[in-house]
């Protein structure tokens, strides 16, 4: 039977305000036991009969407090009690006492307000740390100042040890919030490589967003990626468990997605000299130097020489080229390379009329006599 009692007056501010409520609070509450072999006694005197022994840890219903003894609920027992020193307070019914009273996220008085609660309004408390109150809200833990509560046995709940540290937990987030899925990419600009696509609403842990205006520095399965900031939501706190989703698109789309992004990296480059043995984009390039440079800034490993490059990756008939292959040419035995970029031109490094990064024709007469193999490295 739960036991109701009535609270006329509370002073809920260190002004001294007092307070006239006229409201019920529940004396119910959840306790566990702390001692092994407690005992259960039929009376809240220290010279009552014991009727039961419960073991430690074990959790039950607690009805009221008599001095130093809790009322408890037992199978079979009228009356039960078990001395305060015995059990701890882990859940204790109380009321809010305030309107518009803020519900912290953490415990202290600076913490962002994650919503409010109303006068009157049914709570259940879980701990107490310093000046305020552990509650459950919206199903997290969250925080109340103690002036704005009042409940028979919250003076009794389990206090939360300062060790506990949530502010160690505090740490920087960003929630995806766009419309649509969002990229990933591996560097802070819009021209750099799409890593990852997540679902809106995901979680990701913050590492910077201070360095650049308008991109966040994020960290994604132990990799360091970028997130443009119109697409994310920064805050700090409770970092909520929600990890992000991860769009995986058909094969033919992502290769075709990086071919398009190598292929406009390399177009920055046309004009670079033709310098053999090179493999500098800006200041020269051999023909193997130029693929090898290229697919290295995309994280992707190339041989040195035309032809290791050329026992890379799977072959590829010519009829089937797609962008971003490599192409491959020479007379008894390979000595050329070149990327294959769409409507039958390729993009290379040449040493002949065509010197330096420039495009050529397939079409043309050198490349048809001399057009050995393609092979695919995008998969």
């Amino acid at each position: 039977m739960k036991l109701k009692k009535n609270i006329c007056r509370l002073l809920v501010s260190t002004t001294a305000l007092t307070f006239a409520f006229q409201g019920t609070v529940l004396a119910d509450g959840r306790g566990e036991i702390r001692n092994d072999q407690t005992l259960v006694v039929n009376s809240n005197n220290r010279d009552a009969d014991v009727i039961a022994r419960l073991d430690i840890g074990q959790t039950i219903n607690v009805l009221d407090i008599y001095g130093n003894f809790f009322q408890i609920a037992l199978d079979g027992a009228e009356q039960a009690f078990v001395l305060d020193d015995d059990i701890v307070i882990i859940e204790a019914d109380a009321i809010v006492v305030g309107d518009n009273v803020a519900v912290r996220e953490f415990p202290d008085i600076e913490s962002e307000a994650v919503g409010s609660l109303s006068y009157g309004t049914n709570i259940v408390v879980t701990g107490i740390i310093d000046d305020f109150y552990r509650v459950r809200f919206e199903g997290q833990d969250r925080f109340i100042h103690i002036d704005y509560v009042i409940g028979d046995m919250i003076y009794s709940v389990q206090k939360i040890d300062s060790e506990d540290n949530f502010f160690a937990a505090r740490t920087k987030f960003a929630t995806l919030i766009s419309s649509t899925d969002v990229n990933l990419r591996t560097a802070p600009s819009m021209d750099a490589r799409v890593a990852y696509i997540l679902e809106r609403n995901g979680v990701l842990t913050v590492l910077d967003d201070t360095s650049y205006p308008d991109w966040i520095r994020v960290q994604y399965k132990d990799e360091e990626l970028y997130v443009n900031r119109e697409f994310a939501l920064v805050k700090t706190g409770v970092k909520p468990d929600t990890p992000p989703v991860e769009v995986v698109p058909p094969a033919e789309e992502v290769r075709g997605a990086l071919a398009d992004e190598i292929i406009a990296f390399a177009e920055r480059f046309l004009g670079t000299p033709y310098v053999w043995g090179g493999t500098s984009l800006t200041h020269g390039v051999d023909c193997s130097g130029f693929t090898f440079a290229l697919f290295r800034e995309f994280g992707i490993h190339l041989n040195r020489t035309a032809a290791a490059q050329a026992t890379q990756g799977t072959p590829v008939a010519r009829s089937d080229l797609q962008r971003g292959d490599l192409v491959f040419f020479g007379h008894g035995g390979i000595s050329h390379v070149g990327m294959y970029i769409g409507n039958n031109q390729m993009i290379h490094s040449g040493s002949g009329i065509q010197w330096g990064i420039s495009y050529s024709n397939l079409g043309s007469q050198w490349n048809v006599s001399n057009y050995v193999t393609a092979r695919r490295i995008l998969n």
